[in-house]
């Protein structure tokens, strides 16, 4: 009798633990459910049909992202719909990261032409995290499907960080190529245990769940950012196709880079290949950049000489900010883009566009 007693009472016992650690985590931690999906053409990138929930109590910050069915923020639009498209490319800035779905630079652009009675609408294809490669192929596999008259695409910076992923890139002769990240046991458990975006709400709601399956993803998986730091090349990846050139005479072939002066390279060759597909198509592409892109000479000459091929606009931000003012955060304290900036953006960008129609 008292071991039957005994099972149910240690049951009780460690529910009230995890109850008990949920609250004091949850006062004391911040989370972002359900985090990033992780699938081969892109590595990181948003659920579909979600409402992404992302808190931080150190700061009293709650914010809601929503996505539609195609993995973008916003409401969905049909590709077959009359109105102009325009078409956003970038990472979390563009995406609006700390910011309410109607404080985006793509929202508000699009209530700018409503209220002018344009015909036109912004979709944002950024996600966070992203960079030139992913951006590139999202544009290929579904921002050309809208057939938009623009593309805007914001640069952010050359950096290191955990790596940059070239899911995209331009080859020798200028063709963009699309290849695919492989698997390894991190990205097999994910596909395994938070693929459904339920599921991946229940875990990064739950902040037990989380540190439990943070740790497994580093034994799994190790852990990614010290093995970048490190120089290790454990979790660079390689195309899934064959190639015929060595590594030694063909540096395209890792997928994630790590060093600096290789992705300028990359990014510089990408976009030159991207502004001339996009002219092609009949596509105007605006670039938008800060002011610290002069620290990046190669890249900033690069995009001076696409623009006086007219193969892009482009356009420095801070210039559209009044001198000597600092507009607020986003709320989340992290991304400079608060409700003021996006609202100056918005309207730059609206007579910019409208200015050469």
């Amino acid at each position: 009798m008292k071991k039957k007693l005994l099972i149910p009472f240690i049951i009780i016992i460690i529910l009230i633990i995890i109850v008990l650690s949920e609250f004091i985590l949850d006062k004391t931690m911040g989370c972002m459910a359900p985090h990033s999906d992780w699938i081969p053409q892109y590595g990181i990138i948003s659920y579909p049909d979600s409402k992404i929930y992302h808190a931080d109590p150190a700061i009293h910050f709650k914010q809601i992202y929503s996505t539609n069915q195609l993995r973008y923020r916003g409401e969905y639009v049909d590709p077959k719909s009359p109105e102009e498209k325009i078409i956003f490319l970038g990472d979390s800035y563009i995406f609006g990261f700390g910011l309410p779905d109607n404080q985006t630079i793509t929202y508000k652009l699009t209530q700018l032409f409503k209220k002018n009675n344009n015909s036109m609408i912004a979709i944002n294809l950024a996600n966070p995290g992203w960079y030139l490669g992913q951006q590139v192929r999202r544009y290929i596999e579904l921002g050309s499907l809208y057939k938009p008259t623009t593309v805007v695409l914001y640069y952010n910076n050359i950096y290191e960080g955990p790596g940059t992923n070239w899911v995209a890139y331009a080859d020798d002769h200028n063709k963009i190529v699309l290849r695919d990240l492989s698997e390894n046991s991190y990205t097999r458990m994910h596909s395994i245990f938070l693929s459904n975006t339920t599921i991946a709400t229940l875990f990064g709601r739950s902040h037990v769940l989380s540190l439990i399956t943070d740790s497994i993803k580093k034994m799994l998986g190790g852990n990614l950012r010290s093995k970048m730091r490190n120089n290790q090349d454990v979790l660079i990846e390689t195309p899934t196709v064959n190639t015929n050139k060595s590594p030694e005479t063909n540096s395209d072939d890792k997928i994630i880079i790590t060093d600096s002066i290789e992705t300028q390279r990359r990014y510089i060759k990408l976009l030159i290949a991207f502004a001339n597909m996009l002219k092609e198509q009949g596509v105007r592409l605006i670039f938008l950049s800060n002011n610290d892109i002069s620290e990046t000479p190669k890249l900033a000459q690069t995009v001076k000489e696409l623009e006086q091929q007219g193969l892009l606009q482009h356009c420095i931000i801070n210039n559209w900010f009044d001198a000597g003012v600092t507009f607020p955060r986003a709320p989340d304290r992290i991304h400079p883009w608060g409700d003021a900036a996006t609202t100056s953006l918005s309207e730059n960008l609206y007579n910019i566009i409208m200015n050469k129609r």
